[in-house]
C-alpha cells in the first residue's frame, strides 16, 4: 500500500501496509465470508485540504507472485476486500503501549492566536507610551516615544508568536529545536532576572552593580505599580529596561536611556543579538521541512521581528559603544538603599497611604488659606500705614501754622 504526501510523493513504506495473517480461518464476527485483518494508521501528513479532505491510496497485492502462500485454499488465490474507514479500529495483537498524554493538548487556530499577539502587543505598547509621560518632570532621562514604542510593540507580538512556535515545534518531530528555543529564552530570563536582583535585591548586591543608585528612587517610590509592571516586562525582553527612570546623563542620552553605564549596555545588546541568532536558526529547518500552513505565519513574523532586532542591537553595539565609552554616567547619591517595597508596596499599607494622601492635600489647603490671609493683612498695614502718614502731615501742618500765628 502506498500513501500520496501533501509534497506530492508516494509513501512506500512496511508501516502502511496490513500486517500479515499467518492462518486463513473463519471468522464468525463478520457475515459477508471474508477474516479480519486491519491495521490503524495515522494519515494526518497526507490529507490533502485542497481536495477537500481527499486521502490517494494505491493498492498492490502480491498473491500471485508467491509460489507458496499460506493465503490459499485448495490451489486456488483468496479473495480480499479493502475497507477505509474514519473510525478507529480495534488493535491488532499484540497490541502497542498506550501513548502518553499530550501535554500541549491546546487548539492552535492561527485567528485566535493572531488576534491575541495583536492585543498583548498593544497593550505593552500602551504601556510603554504611558510610562513614556510619566517620567516627564522627574529626574529620570527622556526617552523617544517611537523608540519605546517599537520596542514594547515587539515584546508583545514576540511573546505571543515565540508560544505558537514553541508548541507547534514541541509536538512536530523538530522538538529539539523548540527545546534548544525554550532554553535560550529561559537564559535570557534568567540574566534579567539578576540585573533586577542587583536592583531590588540585597545591599551586597546593589552595591556590587551599582545600577541601585543610577536610577531615580523617588519617582519609582511615588509610581510603584507602573514600574512593577516594567519589571515583569523586564523578564520577557531584556530591552525593556528601558522602562525604568535611569537618571538623566550624559550616557543615558546617548543610548536613548537603554541603559546607564556601559556593562548594561553590552548585556543589554550581546543578549538580545545572541538570543536572535539562536532563535532565527532553530525555526529554519522545521520551515525547510514542513508545508506551509496557517501557524507558519507565526515563524515568519517571529523571525523577522528576531531579525530586525538583532540587526538594530549588532549596529547599536558596534557603532554606539565607541562613542558611549567616553560618556559620562549619572553622580551617585547620597542615599544609597531600595528595597522591593519601594517598587512593589504591601497591600497593608495602602489605606494608610490615602490617610497620608489626604491629610497633604489638607495641609496644602490650609496653607492657600494662610497665605490669602497674609496677603489681606498685609494691604490692611499699608492701607494704616497709608493713614498715619497722612495724619501726621496734617499735624505737621497744624503745628507750623500755629507757630505762624504766635509771631503774629
Amino acid at each position: 500500500m502506498k500513501m500520496k504526501h501533501l509534497k506530492g510523493t508516494w509513501a512506500d513504506e512496511e508501516q502502511y501496509s496490513p500486517p500479515q495473517r499467518k492462518t486463513c480461518g473463519d471468522d464468525d464476527t463478520r457475515d459477508d465470508n471474508y477474516d479480519n485483518c486491519w491495521s490503524n494508521l495515522d494519515v494526518t501528513d497526507f490529507i490533502h485540504p485542497e481536495h477537500g479532505g481527499t486521502i490517494y491510496i494505491q493498492l498492490t497485492s502480491n498473491l500471485r507472485s508467491q509460489i507458496k502462500s499460506e493465503c490459499k485454499r485448495e490451489g486456488f488465490g483468496v479473495y480480499t476486500k479493502f475497507e477505509v474507514s474514519h473510525s478507529r479500529m480495534p488493535t491488532p495483537s499484540p497490541t502497542v503501549p498506550p501513548a502518553p498524554p499530550d501535554l500541549l493538548s491546546f487548539d492552535l487556530n492561527p485567528q485566535v492566536w493572531g488576534f491575541l499577539a495583536v492585543v498583548v502587543a498593544l497593550l505593552t505598547l500602551g504601556l510603554g507610551i504611558f510610562l513614556t509621560f510619566l517620567r516627564k518632570g522627574s529626574k529620570a532621562v527622556e526617552i523617544p516615544i517611537p523608540k519605546t514604542g517599537f520596542i514594547m510593540l515587539f515584546i508583545g507580538a514576540e511573546a505571543v508568536t515565540t508560544t505558537v512556535l514553541l508548541v507547534d515545534l514541541l509536538r512536530s518531530k523538530y522538538e529539539d529545536w523548540g527545546v534548544v528555543i525554550a532554553v535560550m529564552r529561559l537564559l535570557h530570563t534568567v540574566v534579567a532576572l539578576f540585573i533586577l536582583a542587583t536592583i531590588y535585591g540585597s545591599k551586597k548586591l546593589q552595591a556590587w552593580s551599582g545600577l541601585v543608585d543610577l536610577l531615580d528612587r523617588k519617582h519609582m517610590g511615588f509610581n510603584p505599580k507602573v514600574y512593577a509592571a516594567a519589571s515583569i516586562c523586564c523578564l520577557f525582553d531584556i530591552k525593556a529596561f528601558i522602562l525604568l527612570p535611569w537618571r538623566d546623563a550624559e550616557f543615558t542620552r546617548q543610548c536613548f536611556g537603554v541603559a546607564p553605564n556601559m556593562l548594561m549596555f553590552r548585556t543589554v545588546e550581546l543578549t538580545t543579538i545572541f538570543t536572535g541568532m539562536i532563535t532565527i536558526g532553530s525555526q529554519i529547518p522545521y520551515l525547510m521541512g514542513e508545508p506551509f500552513n496557517g501557524n507558519t505565519i507565526f515563524f515568519y513574523v517571529n523571525i523577522g521581528m528576531a531579525t530586525i532586532k538583532m540587526v538594530v542591537a549588532l549596529l547599536a553595539f558596534c557603532v554606539a559603544a565607541g562613542g558611549l565609552v567616553e560618556c559620562k554616567t549619572a553622580q551617585v547619591e547620597e542615599d544609597k538603599d531600595i528595597e522591593l517595597a519601594d517598587v512593589i508596596p504591601n497591600p497593608m499599607h495602602q489605606e494608610h497611604e490615602e490617610i497620608q494622601k489626604e491629610i497633604q492635600k489638607q495641609v496644602k489647603d490650609v496653607r492657600e488659606e494662610m497665605r490669602e490671609r497674609e496677603k489681606a493683612l498685609r494691604e490692611v498695614m499699608q492701607k494704616q500705614q497709608q493713614e498715619m502718614q497722612q495724619m501726621q502731615k496734617q499735624q505737621q501742618e497744624m503745628m507750623q501754622q500755629m507757630q505762624n500765628f504766635k509771631s503774629l
